[in-house]
């Protein structure tokens, strides 16, 4: 047979006699004779590759599956962490909002008498509360005042609140 008329399979021509047939078979499964020491000191034979079994076992598919699930619970815990953190700074930045809206109606000023600067505490109108709660600084009776801004909210079940402490200096002999 010529070359040209030599039908391919491969890359091996197909021989005419038996014992060119049985070269070409040893050609083909040496790629796995050379793996197939070391695989059979440290494999039972049931987990050795074979050139006629294809696919994958039941433990490959398994461990697959394992190691899908780990990684999809992984994937799924970081996005809630992701989206807590978001809903915490869109709180923090409702509560900023709210603070700095109740500052401009009851605005913090040291002329004011002390009665005046404080505020109870009321509801805004996105549902949070502010307040406003002055005491006087004990230590050194200097007429120094603790002014505590409160503004609260609840979220995901627990009362939250954003607080702002501030000294004022208000002396009492300028009131009179």
């Amino acid at each position: 047979m010529s070359g040209a008329e030599m039908p391919l399979r491969g890359l091996l021509p197909l021989p005419e006699d038996n014992v060119a047939r049985i070269e070409v078979r040893r050609i083909r499964r040496a790629r796995f004779s050379r793996h197939s020491l070391l695989l059979r000191a440290f494999v039972p034979p049931w987990f050795l590759p074979s050139p006629s079994r294809s696919g994958f076992t039941l433990i490959e598919v398994m461990i697959a599956a394992a190691i899908l699930g780990v990684s999809l619970g992984v994937l799924l815990t970081a996005a809630s962490r992701c989206l807590l953190v978001l809903s915490v700074a869109t709180h923090y930045q409702d509560a900023q909002l709210a603070r700095s809206m109740a500052e401009v109606e009851y605005p913090l000023i040291v002329t004011n008498e002390l009665d005046d600067i404080a505020v109870p505490q009321m509801t805004l109108d996105n549902g949070m509360t502010f307040e406003r709660v002055v005491d006087e600084d004990d230590e050194d009776e200097d007429n120094l005042y603790v002014v505590t801004t409160r503004v609260g909210w609840s979220a995901r079940g627990a009362e939250r609140v954003d607080e702002v402490v501030q000294y004022v200096y208000h002396d009492e002999d300028d009131d009179d």
